[in-house]
């Protein structure tokens, strides 16, 4: 379904993060911690890469790509339905 002018667009960036970030207040900003499977303590109040469906044991070798992967299979049929398209943002590593 097309969205009119005016409405605000199915959109989710998920701000993928490995320790405790700022993620500014954003409707379309979803903070997301990459690796949960090999960390020694979840991040409070923001998704975690290794519910569901996931590779979160395998961020060293895949990085990044565990959010995306976790996106796909985990939000898939929310993708489908809605034709939201995923995108992930890395915060620099310090």
């Amino acid at each position: 379904m097309q969205k009119k002018a005016g409405e605000d667009p199915d959109i989710k960036i998920y701000v993928v993060c490995h320790k405790p970030s700022y993620v500014p207040e954003n409707p379309y900003l979803y903070p997301i911690q990459v690796g949960a499977a090999l960390a020694g303590k979840k991040l409070p109040g923001i998704r975690h890469d290794d519910e569901g469906d996931n590779i979160s044991d395998k961020n060293k070798s895949y990085c990044e790509l565990t959010a995306q992967y976790w996106a796909w299979k985990t939000k898939r049929q929310t993708i489908m339905d809605s034709s939201i398209t995923v995108v992930t943002w890395s915060l620099t590593r310090c």
